[in-house]
């Protein structure tokens, strides 16, 4: 199994973990580690990932702030591809369910995780070093006696609880504390139906007709209340969508479902497009994420 960390070092590492906590189930991520960053185990194996038999991952969070660097995993994923490009690691997963290890289990977990994978980043002197893209064999350090939450479906409600255990853990860390709120993506639905767009190899596909995209939006309780109001910016990337929502969603609650209404006009055989949601590059809140859209024409 493998192991990825994205730490608050920049401002693009920090924002993956956001971007991880708001992509449905399928969606890919693609990670970026330097070279130095990557164990030798997988440099080992670049470039032969189609042929591996285990592919299942861990993203987590790591913590440069506490001593022992403090490793938070947040969701499952399987590895799609790995591998060099110049002096650069490219990873791209495709996201599964979110996972969750309890406060009180987490010095444990890191016990665990760290005795099977020996070289992840510690502080040596003062400075961090070690490896933030890692492989270990088997599942020990997930079928451990350790109280770990799943989430298995995308419309359990479930899957929301553990999702703001997630959150509400990440905002106490300095990297996340100033969040003004997180977002999950709940779905896209035809007009008066309750059950989503069909999600297929990371693509909703849409037919021709009004639809509502859903989006969750959460600051945990501790957090405070942002000075400012901040917006949630929604374009479709094609003319073939027309909104019916502002496109500027004010978050001007500590939680809310928002629902933004738009048309989809009938092409022309079938196109790929995306719909655009998020901040301006450089701000907080939910960072620019793309959700791929196949808009099916009408033969």
């Amino acid at each position: 199994m493998y192991l990825f960390l994205s730490s608050g070092a920049t401002e693009q590492y920090r924002k993956d973990i956001l971007r991880a906590l708001a992509l449905p189930a399928g969606a890919e991520l693609q990670l970026r580690y330097n070279l130095r960053w990557v164990a030798d185990d997988i440099k080992g194996r670049l470039g032969l990932i189609p042929g591996l038999e285990d592919r299942r991952a861990i993203l987590a969070y790591i913590n440069h702030d506490t001593d022992n660097c403090l490793i938070v995993p947040c969701r499952k994923a399987k590895l799609v591809d790995i591998s060099q490009c110049g002096s650069m690691v490219v990873a791209l997963l495709k996201l599964g369910n979110f996972v969750w290890v309890k406060d009180n289990a987490l010095a444990q977990f890191n016990t665990l995780i760290r005795r099977l994978m020996d070289k992840l980043p510690h502080r040596q002197e003062g400075t961090i070093v070690g490896a933030y893209c890692a492989f270990a064999d088997g599942d020990e350090w997930i079928r451990a006696d350790l109280p770990l939450s799943f989430s298995y479906s995308s419309l359990a409600v479930s899957e929301i609880n553990v999702w703001e255990s997630i959150v509400n853990q990440l905002s106490c860390y300095r990297d996340y504390e100033k969040e003004p709120y997180f977002c999950m993506v709940r779905g896209l639905y035809p007009e008066k139906s309750t059950i989503g767009a069909l999600y297929d190899n990371g693509y909703y596909e849409l037919h021709p007709g009004r639809h509502q995209l859903r989006l969750y939006c959460y600051r945990p309780e501790h957090l405070p209340t942002p000075d400012q109001l901040p917006v949630l910016g929604v374009y479709p990337a094609t003319d073939l969508i027309d909104m019916l929502t502002d496109t500027m969603v004010m978050i001007n609650s500590r939680y809310d479902l928002k629902c933004i209404d738009f048309v989809v006009n009938e092409p022309k055989g079938s196109v790929h497009s995306a719909l655009m949601l998020g901040e301006d590059w450089g701000k907080n809140g939910l960072p620019r994420i793309y959700l791929n859209i196949r808009i099916k024409g009408y033969d």
